[in-house]
């Protein structure tokens, strides 16, 4: 929610929820602070199994990172080779794109460095399909590379945490 509510309290044209788009961001954003300094470290280790696949979860999260690193750079580095602002920018005739920001300033170091984000992929990969299926339904261009991309988010997002937290003990 917090990275949700913060692309909408920089991004979305001004509106009457604009009010609501900065509470949600601030009450979301101290329940993720309140939430990480609570967390046992050792309880939540001592939580999984010994089957636990941490390996594969570390793959996952480092290809997903990778993988947006490889969405967004493409888009970026045209600008510093051919001068090209990238379409989402043009489209939206902002300044920048906040997920640009978002995604390589927290989403990318949270999956080379932690695990938070295991969850957070399949709800934002689910999120995305179901915003490209409402723009596909309001007749408006959808780019199909990114579409791909938001169904391999959401489903190996969902396999993975089924995958893992299924190694989770009851103590947690």
């Amino acid at each position: 929610m917090a990275y949700t509510y913060t692309g909408a309290a920089f991004a979305y044209a001004f509106n009457e929820l604009f009010i609501v788009y900065i509470a949600l961001l601030s009450l979301s954003g101290a329940a993720l602070i309140s939430g990480l300094s609570s967390i046992d470290v050792r309880r939540l280790r001592d939580g999984f199994d010994a089957q636990a696949p941490r390996p594969s979860v570390i793959a996952i999260l480092l290809i997903m990172a990778v993988v947006l690193c490889l969405l967004w750079f493409s888009q970026i580095i045209p600008v510093y080779t051919h001068g090209t602002l990238p379409e989402m920018i043009v489209k939206a005739k902002t300044p920048t794109v906040f997920v640009h920001v978002l995604d390589l300033g927290v989403v990318v170091p949270l999956n080379v460095f932690s695990g938070f984000v295991l969850v957070k992929s399949a709800t934002m990969g689910l999120a995305l399909l179901s915003m490209t299926a409402f723009a596909i339904g309001a007749d408006l261009e959808v780019d199909a590379t990114l579409t791909l991309a938001w169904v391999a988010l959401a489903g190996a997002g969902l396999a993975m945490s089924v995958w893992y937290f299924g190694h989770c003990r009851d103590s947690i």
